[in-house]
């Protein structure tokens, strides 16, 4: 998912980092090797799978998740970061 906008607010400008590792934890738990060497594996690697997925796609729409509701984007990279884990429980 790249994010190549050039009105992503600040925050926002780090997100390729977080999808590239949100990518390699998911080659990794769907990949040929799967979670053999993780040190606690998940029990359903497809519900891991399926939530990291929604958390990808909705940190890759969340300025608009925030400009529908009227809201600004968070200065504070945290607290969108705990949004959109909040919001990827429900996310489809």
């Amino acid at each position: 998912m790249d994010d190549d906008r050039a009105d992503t607010p600040p925050p926002l400008q780090g997100r390729p980092v977080l999808f590239e590792a949100i990518d390699t934890v998911l080659d990794d738990l769907l990949g040929e090797g799967g979670t053999a060497d993780w040190a606690n594996p998940p029990d359903n690697p497809q519900d891991l799978a399926m939530f990291l997925e929604f958390f990808a796609a909705l940190l890759y729409s969340i300025e608009f998740t925030y400009e529908n509701s009227g809201e600004s984007v968070p200065e504070d990279p945290w607290v969108i970061l705990a949004r959109v884990m909040a919001g990827a429980r429900y996310y489809e």
